[in-house]
């Protein structure tokens, strides 16, 4: 990536010469995920047109725990590159009342997470921005199936979801000190559901805000 390239160069440069510019830390806190998904298209496959079905989709709570680099590059200008261990969490629900039936699905992503950023900072404040790489340790789900009040439970690892996740971060944030608070939301670009349901091709793309504290050594 061009921001890891900028990231690892200006280090690099930064050690050579002497300058003591580098800091790093940790940071953790919770991230409260939503999946945007073309399910609605996929259940419309199971039901007779015009029985109608509600869609919906909910966010879940997560959470985020990694640490950071940061170098200098510029007055109130730095390169930033976090590593987070991020869970990407949603909730999906289909309920169509004409059968008396409901669907719900709690989805579990968790991510190994590097996102190399450009960092502008006045005063205690600051923003950040670049783009992330997500690799998948675990994608599980949790299922409830209802019919006409009659309830069955599964869960199990999720198949035929990508390996990588990619897409841009933004946040805000504010220091004290040695300690911080950030905001950020993940935006992910990538179809993530390689399924196919009866010729139509499943979507998934994560949706994630982080609210973090951190601590800089």
């Amino acid at each position: 990536m061009v921001l890891a390239g900028v990231f690892l160069s200006t280090a690099g440069n930064a050690q050579e010469s002497g300058l003591e510019n580098i800091k790093y830390g940790v940071k953790g806190g919770l991230t409260i995920g939503k999946l945007s998904t073309n399910f609605d298209e996929v259940v419309e496959q199971y039901f007779p047109v015009g029985v109608a079905e509600t869609y919906t989709e909910n966010s879940a709570v997560g959470f985020a725990v990694g640490g950071y680099v940061e170098t200098q590059i510029a007055p109130n200008l730095s390169a930033e590159l976090d590593t987070f261990i991020v869970q990407k969490n949603g909730k999906v629900e289909v309920e169509v009342p004409d059968y008396n039936f409901k669907y719900e699905s709690d989805i579990k992503l968790t991510y190994l997470e590097i996102a190399p950023t450009i960092k502008y900072s006045v005063s205690n404040f600051y923003v950040l921005g670049g783009p992330f790489l997500a690799y998948i340790l675990s994608a599980k789900y949790d299922e409830t199936v209802t019919v006409s009040g009659v309830s069955t439970s599964d869960s199990g690892d999720i198949e035929d979801i990508s390996s990588l996740d990619y897409g841009l971060t933004f946040g805000v944030g504010m220091t004290y000190g040695k300690f911080l608070a950030e905001i950020r939301f993940d935006l992910g670009l990538k179809d993530i559901d390689d399924a196919t349901t009866d010729n139509v091709e499943e979507e998934v793309k994560t949706r994630a805000l982080y609210m973090m504290a951190g601590y800089t050594f």
